[in-house]
């Protein structure tokens, strides 16, 4: 499965994402809203024990919530 990454030579961008959202390592997977405010930082760790659809309800939640 493809992810959208930042490129490990961008530090500064990186730097600010970790410190914005507390970053937890690398890859770091976190849900956030349209505003940018952090909704769930631990999403790589869900992804990792209980596959990618764990967080199909977080997701459903978040186009519905952009269309209504």
């Amino acid at each position: 499965m493809r992810w959208l990454a930042i490129p490990y030579e961008a530090v500064e961008i990186r730097t600010a994402l970790i410190q914005r959202y507390r970053g937890q390592g690398i890859p770091s997977l976190v849900l956030i809203d349209l505003q940018g405010n952090m909704k769930k930082n631990t999403c790589r760790m869900d992804v990792t024990n209980k596959g990618p659809l764990c967080l199909s309800r977080l997701f459903i939640e978040f186009f519905y919530r952009l269309v209504h």
